[in-house]
C-alpha cells in the first residue's frame, strides 16, 4: 500500500535569533570557547548575549530536521516534523509559520510542563561563519509517549538531527519501528560536539539503521574513519563548503564529486547544510541518481546562502521551482 505522506523529520522545534556581530564582538561574546558549531545553554544566558549587544536581532523557525523537511515541502512533497513547542506565543509563531509553507503540522507536540519553545541564538560573523548557542526548553521534553506509531507508518522516509540522539530510547524506538516498516532513515550528524558526544552510541546507530548521512569534515573526524561509515551506511554525503560534496552511494563502491555552485554574494550560511539535505533528499525520494539529486541540493544550498537565514523568500522558492521541475 503507498504511503501517504513522504517524509518525516525527528528533531527540535526551534526558534532561530539571529544577530550578526563583528570578528571582535564575537571574541568578547565566546570568551575561551571555540567558533562554530552549537553550545547548549540557559534560557538566562541565552538573554545576557542578546542583551550584551545594540546590534538588531530578527526571528525565524529553524532546528536541521526543521529546515530540511520545511525545504522538501516547500518543492512539493508532503512533510511534517515530531517535535514539541511550548504553549507560549513563539509556539504558535513556529506552528502558524510552518503552515505558511506547506509543512504538516499534525506532529508537533505541545508541552504540558509550560516549558518555553526552543530558542537557537544564531551569531554570524562576517564571513557569514555561524555560532550557535541554544537552549532547547519544551523541545528537550519530547518522550516516547509522543509517538504515534499508527501515523509514523505513513511516512516513507525519516530524517533524524543528531541533537535527538541523546534522547536514545526514544531515538531508537523511531528507528527500530521504521526498520520493521521498511521505512528508510537518513541523519545529519548536526556538529562536531554532537558527534564528539554520542561517540560511543552514534557508529551502531549509523550500522544498524541510517540508509543516508550527511556529514561535514569536522563531524567525520570525530568519528573517526570515514571508510567506517561508508561501509554503513547505502549513501554517504561529506559535505565540504566552497568545495561542493562527495557523495558516497552503493555502500563505497560509487563515488560522484558535487562541485559548488558560484554564489551572487555571501549573507550567512544558517541553514546551508540542511538545505543541501532537504534538496538531495527531494531528490532520493522523486527517484533520481545520487548525482542528480546532489546537484538539487547543491541548487538549494547556494540560494540559501545568498539569503538571510535558513528560510528564503517566496520568490527566491519560484526561481528554485523553475529550475527544479524543468
Amino acid at each position: 500500500m503507498p504511503k501517504k505522506y513522504d517524509i518525516l523529520g525527528i528533531g527540535s522545534p526551534i526558534l532561530d535569533a539571529v544577530i550578526e556581530v563583528s570578528d571582535c564582538e564575537l571574541t568578547r561574546i565566546l570568551k575561551d570557547t571555540e567558533v562554530g558549531g552549537m553550545v547548549a545553554v540557559t534560557g538566562e544566558e541565552q538573554e545576557a548575549i542578546i542583551n550584551s549587544t545594540a546590534s538588531p536581532v530578527s526571528y525565524s523557525i529553524g532546528g536541521s530536521a526543521n529546515n530540511t523537511v520545511s525545504a522538501i515541502a516547500r518543492l512539493g512533497l508532503k512533510a511534517a516534523l515530531l517535535g514539541k513547542i511550548g504553549a507560549d506565543k513563539n509556539g504558535e509563531f513556529f506552528a502558524e509559520k510552518s503552515k505558511e509553507i506547506s509543512l504538516i503540522t499534525d506532529m508537533l507536540k505541545v508541552d504540558s510542563d509550560k516549558k518555553s519553545t526552543a530558542c537557537c541564538l544564531c551569531l554570524i560573523s562576517p564571513n557569514g561563519e555561524r555560532t550557535m548557542r541554544t537552549h532547547l526548553g519544551a523541545a528537550q521534553n519530547i518522550s516516547t509517549s509522543d509517538i504515534n506509531f499508527d501515523e509514523l507508518k505513513n511516512y516513507r522516509h525519516i530524517h533524524f538531527e543528531a541533537y535527538v540522539l541523546f534522547n536514545k530510547d526514544y531515538a531508537a524506538k523511531i528507528a527500530e519501528f521504521a526498520k520493521e516498516n521498511n521505512i528508510t532513515m537518513s541523519l545529519d550528524l548536526s556538529s562536531f560536539e554532537v558527534v564528539r558526544a554520542l561517540s560511543a552510541f552514534l557508529p551502531e546507530f549509523l550500522r544498524e539503521y541510517i540508509d543516508i548521512v550527511f556529514a561535514n569534515e569536522d563531524e567525520t573526524k570525530e568519528i573517526g574513519d570515514i571508510e567506517d561509515i561508508k561501509k554503513a551506511c547505502e549513501i554517504t554525503i561529506l559535505m565540504k563548503g566552497k568545495e561542493g560534496a562527495h557523495i558516497f552511494y552503493d555502500y563505497g563502491n560509487g563515488e560522484h564529486v558535487q562541485k559548488a555552485h558560484k554564489e551572487k554574494r555571501i549573507v550567512d550560511k544558517i541553514g546551508a547544510g540542511d538545505h543541501f539535505a532537504g534538496g538531495f533528499l527531494y531528490g532520493y525520494l522523486m527517484g533520481l541518481s545520487p548525482e542528480e539529486a546532489s546537484e538539487t541540493g547543491t541548487l538549494l544550498a547556494t540560494h540559501c546562502i545568498e539569503n538571510k537565514g535558513a528560510h528564503m523568500p517566496c520568490n527566491v522558492w519560484e526561481e528554485i521551482l523553475t529550475k527544479v521541475k524543468k
